[in-house]
């Protein structure tokens, strides 16, 4: 996908503010990785090719966090992911605060 659907790493605040200036500031508790996006999943997994996605003619946005993200490559036709990014299983947490931005 492009880069609209990549990863951002940000460690003090995530904000996804709309043209009026409103919207709500993500402040997490600990570094965290997130995507921000117009489309559900749904929709991104539905499109063969990244220009099937229309915008939709509105401000909704779809905030994704996650604690980490595996990094590159699966050994299916390539090397394993590195071993410093590499998520192995167990508990993991994620806090943050939510806080409208911009309403009066």
């Amino acid at each position: 996908l492009s880069e609209d659907e990549a990863t951002e790493v940000e460690e003090d605040s995530i904000a996804n503010l709309v043209a009026n200036k409103t919207g709500i500031l993500i402040l997490p508790e600990d570094l965290v990785e997130f995507t921000t996006s117009r489309f559900t999943d749904a929709e991104v997994f539905a499109a063969r090719h990244v220009n099937d996605l229309i915008p939709p003619n509105n401000d909704e946005y779809y905030v994704r966090l996650d604690v980490a993200q595996r990094g590159l490559g699966t050994g299916s036709c390539g090397p394993q992911t590195l071993e410093k990014y590499t998520i192995h299983g167990g508990t993991y947490r994620i806090a943050f605060w939510l806080k409208p931005v911009g309403y009066d």
